[in-house]
């Protein structure tokens, strides 16, 4: 599995649908915080230590929570991302 499925599929299975955790991945890559992974999303997590998938996933929850409040404030699943 790739690194960005392991993190759609979080995000999918934190309440978001597969459309709207592509605009999270999306928009972490774009992020100063997701710069540095950027180029290695499609990489075999099994190559990374669990660590690394752990750090990438407290920035992703970050932008998935910024994403919420600007689009769904009542989102039903932000506590997930807390």
């Amino acid at each position: 599995m790739k690194l960005r499925q392991k993190l759609l599929q979080e995000l999918v299975n934190n309440g978001l649908f597969d459309s709207d955790a592509a605009i999270v991945i999306a928009r972490y890559e774009e992020s100063e915080m997701g710069a540095p992974i950027k180029g290695r999303l499609d990489d075999d997590a099994s190559g990374y230590p669990e660590s690394v998938f752990i750090a990438t996933w407290v920035g992703v929850k970050l932008t998935a929570l910024h994403w919420i409040d600007e689009t769904c404030p009542q989102h039903w699943a932000r506590p997930m991302f807390l």
